[in-house]
């Protein structure tokens, strides 16, 4: 790691701070890790699901709520597959350190699992933004299944922000697509930019 401002020893333990304002703490046995703040943060204009730290874990949960991310007929082959529009949702979340987009989308069609598949552990949702820069992020959980109102199923993934350069662009930037990878082939969808950016603000 390089760039680190020591700020002070106390107890055996080394307060230092990155050269991206992050504060670490140091340990005597030689490990790290992130120093977390002791209250949730409230940033702006967020509203949340859940924002609290845990008083048995002693870890912050910060969920923000969900908000629409994009909607879009599916056309394979020339064809037209969806009944209605496709609809998809995000939620930022935060647990301690790790951060991950939370994407839900609700499928009006049949024949989406036949065609697509489903979202698998790895997958990859790719961000492009305004500026042509893009930020991969990964699945590490999914979920397919049960009917909700009037659609026929939902799909849902975490997907884990690999780092506080992505976190950055994420808050920063406009994005105007992503890339979802399921199981079976990939599907390019027209996004909420200002959606994104404003709800990644909420947990950094």
């Amino acid at each position: 790691m390089k760039h680190i401002l020591l700020l002070f020893l106390f107890a055996g333990t080394m307060i230092a701070q990155t050269h991206n304002g992050r504060k670490i703490v140091i340990k005597n046995n030689g490990t790290w890790e992130y120093a977390e703040p002791e209250t949730p943060i409230s940033n702006g204009d967020c509203t949340y699901e859940k924002n609290e730290k845990d008083e048995f874990d002693g870890f912050l949960y910060q969920f923000t709520d969900t908000k629409p991310f994009f909607s879009k007929d599916l056309v394979v082959d020339n064809r037209r597959i969806s009944e209605n529009y496709e609809s998809g949702f995000i939620q930022m979340r935060r647990v301690n350190a790790t951060l991950a987009i939370y994407f839900t989308m609700l499928i009006k069609t049949s024949k989406f699992s036949e065609i697509y598949g489903y979202i698998s552990k790895g997958a990859s949702m790719i961000i492009l933004f305004e500026d042509g820069t893009s930020v991969t992020c990964n699945a590490v959980a999914s979920k397919f299944g049960d009917k909700k109102d009037d659609y026929l199923y939902q799909i849902q993934g975490a997907f884990l922000i690999q780092s506080q350069d992505d976190l950055n662009i994420l808050c920063s930037k406009i994005a105007t697509k992503i890339k979802l990878e399921f199981s079976r082939r990939y599907e390019v969808f027209e996004v909420d930019g200002i959606a994104l950016r404003n709800l990644s603000n909420c947990i950094k």
